[in-house]
């Protein structure tokens, strides 16, 4: 077998000058994982048999890439991927090493990696295996779809072999070259005359912009199983055998300001020359001890960040104590998740996309706050029926995040609610009912006081109270990670009405033309716009039989026009509903002139329809206009020049 052995000393490599590295590949990605996770894109539908990364990485004595990372393993059909270099080229040449081991061979013979245009009009550069004898295979190149051209040389199944593609734009048409270049041991400070393949010409057209490599398994019964690895493409013979070019510049001014418990704001300077489209922000942090740094190499695409410390998973290269908080091209992130008191130490990267080269570190120390929660602030206590009520609170103004606290109240009936001893139950363990005869926890320090709500609002309805009871509230503000309540900013303490909501006062109907009348009347004083509504009815002829009704005002519709469209009252069909509502009066339209008619009027409780006490129904006419019971007479005028009233005693 035909060997090329080029002994060089490999040091000599890196005094080279560089012309432009586009692109860096060790698949320093999670072993068994498809190369996809981490920057390469499927190319077409076919997802069989992804291409993923396998450990360990291929190693070539002589060659920069080797032993850093993993590799990537191919198979002899499936999946197609491609990744893009960091710039496209479209003059002088181009230039893709990687180290391959080719694990068997077939005749026919198939290509498995490419140099095309981002566009991906075809694959330009190709490089072909096939089998020469058994246990051996021969290498070629080709340009685009054109016959492939096979070297000499055999090579060992199973044996590394160093690889480099070249393809040279040439002015005219359909001239370019592609050179392929093997090696065994080895790698030669300039260019070789000697190569292992070439085109020369030929009829395919000439590329006019190479800016993706490809990866691909191609036809089961022709294509070879391989791994490859290290590929380094650049735009001259020294960008491949050289350290990573070109780092980026560190971020400066990295800084750690502490927030609100368990929280804190990141701050840094973007470095001069960083570019979004190219670059990414790695920043990781740890608890207590400073961030083992290593020499980085993995992907940005390798972690996913989390600026919830405590959920963060994705842990650095080379410190598994380390988490990525933030990952991107901005220059501040929020972190929550933090321990309190705590000592958080920060390391920030600027990373290349496409080669992973990473700037020198900048790192800082920061320190959590220690503060407890804010504290709940103005809470009250309104009776909304017999067993009803609303509680109402002020969150906390600052220190308060919904997604790292929770707010708990608890409800004591008759005496205040004992505050003594420890609070630390985890909010998770409290179950909260707005039912107080529920299945509410019980208060740490009062097993008598129930929770009726666990949560991030501002209000709760509360049902299942005893009437005419006293009732008192507390509640707290609660970490979520470790359990720290807040003081107690407010208490609130409230009774439940009695007997329903109280009756309304001063009812006066007042005739205003032979068809028409005012009623007006005077609400009590605690009447509740947003828990109460008021009804009135009106019936000719007769008193209002008024029984003990029970209707939710939802289902009851009033219209002032009496020969409307109101509804019946539940208890006499001949009562109509005139008026629904929050006001204290309303213009009854549709009457009928020297006719005697009856009031009922009702407060009741939107929530549970608990009515007001009826009024006694003896009704004596006078000439006083002001009625004191919610049940009146009067009759309509025959003109408009009388208004009658009566008052009910």
């Amino acid at each position: 077998m035909k060997q090329l052995f080029l002994l060089f000393i490999a040091t000599l490599a890196y005094t080279l000058t560089s012309g432009q590295q586009l692109l860096t590949e060790n698949f320093s990605d999670t072993a068994t994982q498809p190369i996809t996770s981490y920057g390469w894109t499927q190319n077409g539908l076919t997802s069989t048999n992804p291409i993923s990364a396998t450990s360990a990485g291929l190693t070539y004595s002589g060659y920069v890439l080797s032993g850093v990372g993993n590799a990537a393993k191919l198979t002899t059909s499936g999946q197609i991927v491609y990744r893009n270099t960091q710039a496209s080229s479209t003059s002088g040449s181009v230039y893709a090493s990687f180290m391959l081991r080719i694990d068997t061979a077939q005749a026919g013979g198939d290509y498995f990696f490419a140099l095309s245009p981002t566009s991906f009009t075809t694959y330009t550069g190709r490089v072909s295996v096939k089998l020469s004898s058994t246990g051996y295979y021969k290498i070629g190149v080709s340009k685009a779809a054109e016959t492939v051209i096979y070297g000499n040389d055999s090579f060992a199944t199973g044996v590394t072999t160093l690889v480099v593609l070249k393809y040279k734009y040439i002015s005219g048409t359909a001239n370019d070259s592609v050179v392929l270049y093997t090696f065994s041991s080895g790698f030669p400070a300039t260019e070789p005359s000697q190569f292992e393949a070439a085109t020369n010409g030929g009829t395919s057209t000439d590329a006019t912009t190479l800016g993706r490599v490809a990866l691909r398994q191609g036809s089961a019964a022709i294509a070879p199983a391989l791994v490859i690895d290290g590929i380094r493409v650049g735009v001259s013979w020294a960008d491949l055998n050289t350290a990573t070019t070109t780092p980026p510049s560190p971020a400066t001014l990295l800084s750690f300001t502490a927030g609100c418990p368990y929280t804190a704001t990141v701050n840094w300077n973007k470095p001069v020359g960083y570019v979004d489209s190219t670059m990414t922000t790695l920043i990781f942090a740890r608890l207590t001890t400073a961030v083992t740094q290593g020499i980085p190499s993995a992907s940005p695409n390798t972690y996913s960040a989390n600026g919830n410390f405590a959920a963060a998973t994705s842990k650095y290269q080379n410190d598994t104590l380390a988490f990525c908080v933030y990952k991107g091209d901005l220059a501040t992130v929020s972190l929550t998740g933090l321990a309190k008191s705590a000592t958080y130490q920060l390391l920030a990267y600027a990373v290349h996309d496409a080669d992973s080269a990473y700037s020198t570190s900048v790192t800082t120390t920061g320190f959590s706050s220690s503060t407890t929660p804010a504290a709940i602030t103005s809470m009250s206590l309104t009776a909304t029926g017999q067993t009803t009520a609303t509680i109402s609170w002020t969150k906390p103004a600052t220190c308060y995040n919904n997604a790292l606290n929770t707010m708990v109240i608890f409800v004591k009936q008759a005496v205040t609610i004992t505050t003594t001893g420890s609070h630390d139950k985890n909010p998770l363990s409290i179950v909260a009912d707005s039912n107080f005869s529920g299945i509410g926890s019980k208060f740490q320090s009062d097993t008598l006081a129930k929770c009726v709500y666990k949560g991030d609002s501002s209000t709760v309805m509360i049902s299942g109270l005893t009437l005419g009871t006293q009732y008192y509230v507390l509640g707290y503000a609660i970490s979520d990670i470790d359990s720290v309540y807040s003081t107690i900013g407010a208490t609130a303490t409230g009774i439940t009405n009695n007997a329903g909501p109280l009756p309304v006062t001063a009812l006066v109907f007042a005739g205003t033309s032979t068809s028409t009348a005012n009623i007006i009347w005077t609400k009590d004083a605690n009447y509740n716009n947003s828990a109460f509504t008021t009804l009135v009815y009106l019936k000719a002829g007769s008193l209002i039989t008024k029984g003990k009704p029970s209707t939710n005002p939802t289902s009851i519709t009033a219209d002032a026009n009496f020969a409307g469209v109101g509804s019946r009252f539940v208890n006499d069909s001949n009562a109509i509903c005139v008026f629904k509502g929050d006001t204290n009066r309303v213009s009854v339209t549709g009457l009928n002139p020297a006719t005697t008619y009856y009031l009922l009027v009702y407060t009741l409780s939107d929530v549970d329809s608990s009515y007001s006490n009826p009024v006694p129904s003896k009704i004596m006419v006078s000439s006083e206009p002001i009625s004191t019971n919610p049940l009146a007479v009067a009759i309509a005028p025959r003109t408009s020049t009388l208004s009658p009233s009566v008052t009910v005693v």
